[in-house]
């Protein structure tokens, strides 16, 4: 006598059907039958049981995580949004799948996400020194003084004069808060030049969301400098500013060094020309078709953004200009994807695509083409597959920190965490060198298999009490 759990197929191999819980209540499951020649296992109590004879291996699934699978809706995503359908309408019909991708490419920065990151950065510095820091936020530079000369105890204005306040209006709103909550003892939000000179500050912080092409923080850099007191304090070097953003591209990052008043440029994010993950053949497809249609836009000459900088990150509060212009210069012949303000351009934040389309993006980029074909990734933590990502970069030599954090999609502080839980494990050297351990975690991952259409049996051989048999047991 066989008892059999309705079962029907949901596609990807997986199954829909019951389970009888712990309390002999019949609860929804999702089952999954994965191969290896380490092991055969059923998910069906939702307790896998995975490793080399051990109950769960470091970087793949454990019973206390979710099934990340239903993180992949799509309906929440970019290109499925009103105006994402509305933007790919736009595209002839052998561009409208890469034009899909590149928009699946954009990183889009929540208002929490953005304000973590900069508040890490910040409060680095401020462990870092033993005076007030001053904070200002980035503008455009004018050319009316920034610092009142006639009143020096009169503070800066955060943002331009008149209704046009760019992205230093919400900069300034985190630069506030931050100063609210570190206290006066450790950060002055925009001083005037008294104020500074009786905390006796040594470090001038501007934030900016990204730094670019480094064009903008230069000039407001620059701005500031103009000041008789500040240019004082510089020439004796008292004084030195330090510049912060959430996050900052190679160039701009240079650009913003080679000023001689600056002391150090500080990002938490690398904001890389397209994505690390794109191979060169995508990479100059994307940039065919961004070229390709900036005509259509009000930004023509700026195909791949400012400068050519192309960076591909969305802020709730602001798309760069450096990003495609395709993306945000609209006209009377192109309707942009994000026009204004990007959080009211749609009726809620659209999310990132999936975890796991990430990490198969990144491994098939690595070279990692049988770990990038599983579909159990869909089933891994996140925080388990940026670790099993990172190995399999080290397995590839790609060992810069910079890199790895750019291939991962995190910060540096987030990615040189996530090289500590490798090393723990065994993965890694202190050198950030694979061991064999490593690799073996690498071999038994792409061992893996999926048989799609088994079909989820209990025989006599598994003991069910009668009770939860039901009549026909």
């Amino acid at each position: 006598m066989h008892l059999r759990i309705p079962s029907k197929r949901c596609g990807n191999g997986r199954f829909s059907g019951t389970r009888l819980n712990l309390l002999g209540c019949v609860a929804p499951i999702h089952t999954r039958i994965v191969r290896s020649r380490w092991f055969s296992i059923m998910m069906v109590f939702g307790c896998p049981v995975l490793s080399h004879g051990t109950p769960c291996m470091h970087g793949l699934s454990h019973s206390k995580y979710p099934r990340y699978s239903t993180l992949c809706d799509m309906d929440a995503t970019l290109r499925s949004t009103a105006a994402g359908e509305q933007f790919l309408r736009q595209f002839d019909f052998s561009d409208a799948a890469l034009a899909a991708s590149l928009i699946d490419s954009l990183i889009l920065v929540t208002h929490d996400e953005f304000h973590a990151g900069l508040y890490a950065e910040l409060d680095s510095l401020v462990a870092e020194s033993d005076r007030p820091l001053a904070l200002f936020s980035v503008r455009e530079a004018s050319h009316t003084p920034y610092f009142d000369e006639t009143d020096r105890v009169s503070c800066p204005s955060a943002v331009a004069d008149g209704g046009n306040v760019g992205s230093e209006g919400p900069m300034a709103n985190l630069l506030r808060d931050f100063s609210r909550h570190r206290g006066s003892g450790k950060v002055l939000d925009h001083p005037h030049i008294n104020r500074m000179r009786a905390a006796k500050v040594r470090r001038l912080v501007v934030v900016d969301d990204i730094i670019g092409s480094g064009c903008r923080i230069t000039r407001f850099i620059r701005w500031l400098s103009r000041d008789l007191t500040i240019k004082s304090w510089l020439s004796y070097e008292y004084v030195r500013f330090v510049a912060v953003a959430f996050a900052a591209t190679d160039s701009g990052t240079q650009i913003v060094q080679d000023v001689k008043t600056v002391a150090a440029v500080r990002s938490n994010r690398i904001a890389e020309k397209g994505r690390a993950v794109w191979t060169e053949r995508e990479r100059e497809r994307y940039i065919n078709l961004c070229r390709r249609y900036a005509p259509r836009t009000s930004r023509q000459y700026w195909p791949l953004g400012f400068e050519e900088a192309m960076t591909m990150l969305v802020f709730q509060h602001k798309c760069p200009n450096t990003t495609p212009a395709i993306i945000w210069a609209g006209s009377k012949d192109w309707h942009a994807l994000i026009d204004g303000r990007p959080e009211f351009s749609f009726e809620e934040w659209p999310r990132n695509p999936c975890e796991a389309e990430k990490f198969q993006q990144a491994l098939r980029f690595l070279g990692q083409p049988t770990l990038s074909g599983l579909e159990w990734m869909r089933f891994v933590s996140p925080r388990a597959g940026l670790r099993l990502l990172l190995l399999a970069a080290i397995s590839k030599r790609r060992l810069q920190i910079d890199t790895l954090s750019a291939v991962a999609g995190v910060s540096r502080a987030e990615c040189e965490q996530l090289l500590w839980e490798c090393h723990s494990f065994g993965w890694i050297t202190t050198e950030s060198r694979i061991t064999e351990r490593g690799l073996a975690e690498l071999r038994h991952a792409r061992e893996l298999r999926l048989v799609p259409d088994e079909t989820v049996t209990l025989t006599e051989e598994i003991y069910v009490p009668q009770s939860f048999r039901g009549a026909s047991g």
